[in-house]
């Protein structure tokens, strides 16, 4: 029996086991692997399965990182299964608890988490929600998988699609913002590279400072704008912008979109 079960083995799957080995939660040969890409699995030196089902009766833990256009199929594969593992993990955006449970049963442990992009160098910001079915000691197990690769912030599953915008897509949107910063500097004869390093630090700086201030965001904001000063020229023209109204907008849409894409 092995510790650790994987369908699908692309980058988010394989931040996770990668994060998972690093932490040395877990050694390789803990791991069971089904893709269609066996190779890459023997070539990171992990045990290829030769089918789905097999993976599904034979870990501990299941990790469903298939995209979602998959689950149909793949459940249909597992559905008749004897033995079961003791929790299923899925990450895939709109697969609900409900429709694990009504494919797989109502009796299995199910946790349904939505990673990001930092899972790639150990940054993810996880939101996590659970079935009544999942007790202490199984959430915990789950919190320490994705734990090692970022942090987790526990939820209701219907908040998991209203945090969207603020962990499954943020990465997209911070970058579109930077962007935009990237091009004014372009623009005044600023090498783009030379932005983007200054950005990129600026913003690692005013991550570190948010997360170790207690002071709340409007103070934050208030110490960089000096009475008549440069900083707050700008923030009088995302106020007239009404910047505040833009990102309600994208993230309630962002959200919205969530909700339609759940089976």
């Amino acid at each position: 029996m092995y510790k650790i079960g994987l369908l699908g083995y692309g980058k988010m799957g394989g931040a996770i086991i990668g994060g998972l080995i690093e932490s040395k939660k877990y050694k390789k040969s803990d791991v069971l692997i089904y893709s269609l890409n066996k190779d890459d699995i023997t070539r990171d030196g992990f045990t290829a399965a030769e089918d789905e089902a097999y993976v599904y009766e034979n870990v501990e833990t299941l990790i469903l990182a298939i995209k979602p256009q998959q689950f149909e199929e793949v459940m249909a594969k597992l559905k008749d299964c004897k033995n079961k593992p003791e929790l299923i993990i899925t990450i895939a955006a709109g697969i609900t608890i409900s429709y694990i449970e009504k494919s797989l049963g109502s009796d299995l442990k199910v946790v349904r988490v939505m990673p990001n992009l930092g899972a790639a160098i150990k940054m993810a910001v996880t939101t996590m929600a659970h079935n009544k079915n999942v007790d202490d000691r199984s959430l915990a197990s789950a919190k320490a998988i994705f734990e090692s690769i970022g942090s987790v912030t526990l939820v209701d599953e219907d908040k998991i699609n209203t945090l969207l915008p603020l962990n499954g897509s943020y990465p997209a949107y911070i970058w579109y913002f930077i962007r935009s910063f990237v091009r004014y500097a372009e623009k005044n004869g600023v090498d783009p590279m030379d932005a983007r390093k200054m950005l990129a630090d600026a913003t690692i700086g005013c991550a570190k400072m948010l997360n170790e201030s207690p002071k709340d965001l409007d103070t934050l904001i208030n110490d960089v704008c000096s009475y008549k000063g440069t900083t707050i020229e700008g923030v009088y023209v995302f106020d007239d912008m009404k910047l505040d109204e833009i990102v309600d907008k994208a993230s309630a849409a962002c959200a919205k979109r969530g909700d339609e894409l759940a089976k």
